[in-house]
């Protein structure tokens, strides 16, 4: 399968997984097409940069902080928390496959599994928290500036 077909098909998985998350936990309809967008977006970006050969920390991170930029900008539109966007866009970058392989790996003394799916696992997870964290510092003094210009005027 060529690398457009794989994130065609990526992009729709995401699009039915995210989307049946945000059902299931009671997102409002309005909010759910923007959600489904964050997700969208941060799979595309990893998966950009996974083909462009960055290593899976930079990808995940690359992913995420493109994630967070969106939903920091989405939640001064809708005026929700960005959390709610931050945590719909990375959900099909969880490493849920990974945790449970390297659990297996432990389980079955499979040292090799545990380390290779433990240590996939651990990058992804850290490219996630420092992208978010990263935007999330940047953010924050532009919020404040933003709140006391309202303020003033």
């Amino acid at each position: 399968m060529n690398d457009f077909l794989r994130i065609c098909v990526l992009v729709v998985a995401t699009v039915i997984g995210v989307g049946g998350v945000a059902l299931m936990f009671g997102v409002e309809k309005k909010h759910i097409m923007w959600g489904v967008l964050s997700a969208v977006i941060c799979c595309v970006a990893y998966e950009v940069s996974l083909l462009l050969l960055w290593p899976l920390f930079v990808a995940s991170l690359v992913g995420s902080a493109v994630t967070a930029v969106y939903s920091y900008i989405m939640a001064r539109v809708f005026k929700i928390p960005a959390t709610f966007m931050i945590i719909l866009g990375i959900l099909p970058l969880v490493p849920g496959a990974r945790l449970y392989y390297t659990m297996l790996g432990l389980v079955n003394s499979d040292m090799d599994m545990f380390y290779y799916y433990g240590q996939t696992a651990l990058l992804i997870a850290a490219g996630l928290a420092v992208g978010i964290i990263a935007v999330t510092a940047l953010f924050r003094p532009i919020n404040a500036a933003i709140k006391a210009s309202k303020k003033a005027g």
